[in-house]
């Protein structure tokens, strides 16, 4: 149940860190770019608090979650080295690929960035795809906006990605289908659009259907909405603003015209055709005497009719 914010001083003051997990509090807030600072710090997760604004760049220059990091030599729940014979004395539990696991001695080469269910806006920044070491990146249920980073496929060693339950639009990037080592993949319940890249290990994941629910505008197997010909994965040929506008002008100036043209056509006709004229009024004055007679009978009164006995009546 800790609140507030989240500590800046963890930067400055705990320059070894590798592992920092706060998830399931009450902290607020925004992330602290002195979070950065922490070189060495391969796991980061912030999940289930209640922090706003939105994911700082800096975040793109821990070189803790670049492929260049080489694993820890040091098991950090054992204290001993990473062989076989470590004594593991306790486990660490990873929300990844949709299930809570627990890691042992696995958790040396687990690299991870977790900060869902919270309340975080704005765009996803461009350097989270220099964090090329990530095996995990879960991101799911805040209100991100924007588009995906089109550099994503350049996060080769990513088994895991979430980004479900977020704001986000665009085009899914072609370069996602580049991530060979991906099992799991959630972009559910956002506000995606175009084709959906083809790849055989984006075709091979689980529940494939189930990853874009939520995305009326997207289209491509593995959903049965078929893309209009010409479509790519960059791109959704839903029409333009621009095309919008010209379309509805077009539609209005078109019935203006019908308009005043069948209104002068009438008159005009009525005002030169002698015939016509004589018909029409006729016409009218027949429909008006009809109305008439029929509003009289059923307005008229029993009481109106002479109901009297005497014969001279």
């Amino acid at each position: 149940m800790f609140s507030g914010m989240l500590p800046e001083w963890i930067g400055r003051k705990m320059p070894s860190l590798t592992h920092l997990r706060l998830r399931s509090n009450m902290f607020t807030g925004i992330i602290p770019n002195q979070l950065a600072q922490l070189g060495d710090l391969q796991l980061l997760d912030l999940a289930g608090n209640r922090i706003s604004g939105s994911i700082p760049h800096s975040l793109g220059n821990m070189k803790g979650m670049t492929k260049e990091h080489t694993p820890l030599a040091l098991n950090p729940l054992t204290g001993y080295g990473a062989s076989g014979n470590d004594r593991i004395v306790d486990s660490l539990p990873i929300v990844t690929k949709g299930q809570d696991r627990g890691y042992t001695s696995g958790v040396i080469y687990m690299v991870s960035l977790d900060l869902s269910n919270n309340i975080i806006s704005g765009e996803i920044p461009e350097e989270v795809s220099s964090l090329t070491g990530l095996v995990n990146l879960n991101l799911s249920w805040n209100q991100l906006t924007g588009t995906i980073p089109q550099d994503i496929g350049h996060i080769q060693k990513l088994e895991s990605l979430d980004l479900s339950m977020n704001l986000l639009s665009g085009a899914i990037p072609s370069s996602l289908s580049d991530l060979t080592s991906l099992g799991h993949l959630n972009l559910s319940y956002n506000n995606l659009s175009g084709k959906i890249p083809s790849g055989n290990q984006l075709q091979a994941l689980a529940n494939s259907a189930y990853i874009y629910i939520g995305n009326a505008g997207l289209c491509g197997p593995p959903l049965l909405k078929n893309c209009s010909s010409g479509d790519d994965n960059n791109s959704s040929h839903a029409p333009r603003h621009g095309d919008k506008d010209l379309s509805k002008m077009s539609f209005y100036l078109g019935l203006a015209v019908g308009f005043v043209v069948g209104l002068w056509l009438v008159f005009c006709s009525l005002l030169f055709l002698k015939t016509w004229r004589f018909a029409y009024f006729r016409a009218i004055d027949k429909t008006y005497d009809v109305l008439y007679v029929f509003v009289a009978v059923r307005l008229g009164k029993p009481g109106d009719k002479r109901t009297s006995s005497n014969p001279a009546d």
